[in-house]
């Protein structure tokens, strides 16, 4: 009780801690799942590393996260939805849609992480890779590309060339 108390802490550190303990504990997803809208990242990917444990009923929680959260809620749960693997992809095919930009290299990540078992989604990832809005998307959009279908994803190739020549790409990381 008093760790869950801990959870609505002011302090970061404190509902971090309180996360990881809980998390450790094999808590159920509904107690870590509200920390996926925490304010603070830490937190948020903290909940999302201990949701990746907690098998469906956390990946229901996850994609509900994603469909309804704010961005950098969205964003945390497609990075989140890439520990349930293939079962994944349709929730994250779906994000490549997302109106947020950061939302969207979250969601072609997450693919990418998955690999061939997500397969599926490797036209929509092309679809994004046609239509990426900054250099980033078109570079995160060609490793996906050329992740989940190499034999078919020729036009990934030339992206990711010119992104190695591509000095601003660098200074955009976090």
């Amino acid at each position: 009780e008093a760790l869950e108390a801990a959870l609505a802490d002011a302090d970061r550190g404190m509902r971090y801690a309180a996360v990881q303990a809980l998390g450790k504990a094999g808590a159920p997803p509904e107690i870590l799942a509200p920390r996926l809208s925490d304010e603070a990242w830490c937190v948020r990917r903290e909940a999302g590393w201990w949701l990746r444990r907690g098998g469906e009923k956390a990946r229901a929680l996850v994609e509900a996260a994603l469909a309804s959260g704010g961005a950098e809620v969205r964003a945390t749960a497609a990075w989140t939805l890439s520990g349930f693997g293939a079962g994944s992809a349709p929730a994250l095919r779906s994000a490549l849609a997302d109106g947020d930009e950061h939302v969207r290299l979250e969601a072609l990540a997450s693919l990418r992480r998955i690999g061939p078992p997500a397969a599926s989604a490797a036209p929509d990832v092309r679809t994004r890779l046609a239509g990426a809005a900054s250099p980033e998307e078109a570079y995160e959009a060609a490793l996906a590309a050329a992740r989940l279908a190499p034999e078919e994803d020729a036009e990934a190739a030339p992206v990711l060339a010119a992104a190695v020549r591509t000095p601003a790409l660098d200074a955009t990381w976090e």
